[in-house]
């Protein structure tokens, strides 16, 4: 199967401008991560970009992509109307062929159903106020025209959408006759015309998504959906669609919109990429030294104190992160690397955990740095070391772990509160089989019933999770 990506940038640096992502680091962490999924399965994997792209994707980084071609500018449309460079690379396609975003992953590769599928999309989506109200606003430019089809789906109250994250097929003849659709729309509208007020209306949902999913409607088209479910425009969930710690098992991921901007998920595609590519996230963290201290030139000067965040107020916590920063900076660049990659590859293990209790001891890191709150500290600056980690004041916080990093400042700080703490106090120094310290915790409370005792199962897991998400806590396989 030829499998194709678009990276348009709009001129934009990559190194600098993130297009979504909470940092530039971790877009190109997501287009490393999936070209090298496509790259395992297929032997066709196409690049279609513009000079910035190439210049980061292929000369920085080196991807293993079949074919580049540079055929966009920085002219090519209005940036925000960035669904026009897809849409475009799938008009210049003369084979079956899929189209993956940059934000999507494919642990697995596609069925022959899907590859032998006259259309292919990721998933029908369900209408609710927000693409009304996407909509409205593009129906307030009176100098927009919509085709008639649109108007009388929006008069029926009925306007679909079809999820493009993944796109393609064989049935190129309709793939084209869509584009030509949605490249009339947008041009009869100057749509690409900066001196055009309208010209400014986001809408690439509605010349990409809805104008797709009307065609396909009206000629009652076959097509082949990868997501089986319908979903709502705001619902696509985090369990659904960026479960990295249940990676290999699932079909696909897809981090869409706000969910780039959740550190969380960029933590867990950080570690799914050195897990699996260790090689490329080398590559993509070395790019940004300022960012990731570990890789600035050794001839470099830097202040550490610019590394601090002081609104923590509390000049005993002060020294100890400082002191720690400073004698973790000097640790082998390799042994910090090798101790991220164990903490990734624990992370495999959480999805067989509930069920195999016997299987896994449960270790503490061997390098951390332990802050223990003091019990006599004034009020106030336990509120301000809550309000510097975004906990509630009515989880009591216990202590913080420094631990090594290989990216950002070199090292991260992990609060701890009182109910992790008596699960790690449990773990002690040597650690623990995994069903002991269920059993353990599990007489620590008073259940009288199965959905009490569930109920606190689910906790316990879900503490546990953190530390391990954090690199607190390790798995080791007992077998």
């Amino acid at each position: 199967m030829r499998i194709v990506q678009t990276f348009w940038t709009a001129g934009a640096n990559p190194l600098d401008f993130g297009f979504g992502w909470v940092h530039p680091m971790y877009n190109l962490m997501s287009w490393a991560l999936s070209c090298l999924c496509l790259c395992r399965y297929y032997r066709e994997v196409i690049l279609y970009t513009d000079p910035e792209g190439k210049r980061v994707l292929i000369d920085k980084l080196h991807l293993p992509y079949s074919e580049v071609y540079v055929v966009y500018n920085s002219e090519l449309c209005l940036p925000h109307h960035w669904a026009y460079a897809k849409i475009k690379t799938y008009s210049l396609q003369k084979k079956p062929f899929l189209h993956i975003d940059g934000d999507v992953f494919i642990p697995q590769p596609f069925s022959k159903e899907v590859e032998e599928a006259s259309l292919v999309a990721q998933n029908r989506e369900i209408g609710t106020m927000y693409y009304k109200q996407m909509m409205d606003r593009v129906m307030q430019f009176e100098g927009i025209r919509l085709p008639q089809k649109i108007v009388q789906h929006i008069k029926n109250g009925t306007l679909p959408s079809i999820n493009t994250g993944i796109f393609g097929g064989n049935n190129l003849p309709f793939i084209q006759h869509f584009c030509n659709y949605a490249f009339e729309f947008i041009e009869k509208n100057e749509l690409n015309n900066p001196n055009r007020v309208h010209s400014k209306v986001w809408c690439n949902i509605l010349f990409e998504q809805i104008m797709f999913a009307i065609l396909v409607e009206d000629g009652n088209e076959n097509i082949k959906m990868i997501y089986k479910k319908d979903v709502r425009d705001e619902g696509y969930t985090r369990e659904s669609f960026c479960d990295f710690l249940h990676f290999e098992q699932r079909q696909l991921l897809h981090i869409l919109g706000g969910h780039k901007r959740n550190i969380v998920n960029c933590h867990l595609l950080e570690k799914t990429l050195l897990r699996l590519y260790p090689k490329y996230y080398m590559r993509v963290a070395q790019l940004f030294p300022q960012k990731n201290i570990r890789f600035c030139n050794k001839n470099d000067k830097y202040e550490l104190a610019s590394y601090l965040n002081v609104d923590c107020g509390v000049a005993m916590y002060k020294v100890f992160l400082k002191q720690t920063m400073r004698e973790s900076l000097l640790q082998n660049i390799d042994e910090v690397y090798d101790l991220e990659r164990e903490r990734a590859n624990t992370l495999t293990y959480v999805q067989r955990i509930e069920y195999f209790y016997d299987s896994f001891l449960v270790v503490p890191s061997s390098d951390m740095h332990h802050f223990i709150i003091p019990q006599k500290w004034h009020p106030k600056v336990t509120e301000l070391l809550n309000k510097r980690f975004n906990i509630d004041m009515q989880c009591p916080l216990s202590d913080v772990y420094i631990i090594s990093y290989l990216l950002d400042n070199g090292i991260r700080e992990i609060p701890i509160v009182k109910c992790q703490r008596e699960i790690l106090d449990v773990i002690g120094k040597d650690g623990i089989l995994l069903s002991k310290l269920i059993n353990i915790l599990m007489e620590r409370m008073t259940l009288c019933s199965k959905k009490s005792r569930d109920c606190a199962k689910k906790i316990i897991f879900k503490e546990l999770l953190y530390l391990l998400y954090n690199g607190i806590v390790l798995l080791q396989k007992t077998e």
